[in-house]
């Protein structure tokens, strides 16, 4: 829920330097996916770690690119509607700031301002999800919309966080199954992503003639 409300936050600005700026207000939010999936694992549930893992990749992307947004896609559409949504997410974000003041009574106005403009917020959402083509608006993908990618064969999804590491393979059909790394943490995984750094900017530096006789294993 938590994640989803992060998505839902960021998505709904309009510029991807707002975007960025929207995210990094938030200091874990980089892990926050994969956090997510493994907790999904835990409790037993891999489908659902593979749709949280696929929102936080889509996220990322949208962060890191120039991609259409949600908002940009229902501009198309309803641009009455979407410049509606993004004045209430604007609105939003500036009572949840002014909602904690020092100040009891200004705190508890904003608070009530807060909920107020949530629950437009939500009927806007509602209104949108109405529409043709819509109805899954800032809502992320279904396992079974992402078992399409496995159509092809099998597809193996690694998931490393610090609460656990393990490969999620998504068959063409039927249920996901799951795989733990019972021996491997997330800071031998980090600590091999920085030897193989290491190792890529030594080679690149190497003569031609140099002989390659080191060899990267983990165990």
């Amino acid at each position: 829920m938590c994640f989803e409300l992060f998505d839902s936050h960021v998505m709904m600005w309009s510029s991807i330097i707002s975007r960025r700026e929207a995210a990094s207000a938030f200091r874990s939010a980089q892990s926050l996916p994969v956090d997510a999936a493994s907790c999904a694992i835990c409790s037993g549930n891999p489908q659902r770690a593979v749709e949280l893992v696929e929102q936080g990749r889509g996220q990322q992307w949208s962060l890191a690119s120039r991609l259409r947004t949600p908002l940009e896609d229902l501009e198309s559409t309803s641009r009455q509607l979407a410049q509606r949504l993004s004045e209430l997410s604007r609105r939003l974000s500036d009572a949840q700031g002014s909602a904690i003041s020092t100040d009891r009574v200004a705190a508890d106005r904003a608070a009530t301002e807060y909920r107020r403009l949530s629950k437009k917020w939500e009927a806007a959402i509602a209104e949108i999800r109405n529409l043709q083509d819509f109805s899954r608006f800032l809502l992320p993908l279904s396992f079974t919309d992402l078992q399409a990618a496995a159509r092809h064969g099998p597809v193996i999804i690694l998931i490393a966080s610090q609460y656990s590491c393990s490969a999620i393979i998504v068959p063409t059909s039927g249920e996901p199954h799951q795989v733990r790394f019972l021996c491997i943490t997330l800071p031998d995984l980090e600590k091999l992503k920085a030897d193989f750094t290491t190792a890529i900017q030594h080679t690149v530096r190497m003569r031609p003639e140099e002989p390659r006789k080191k060899f990267m294993t983990y165990n």
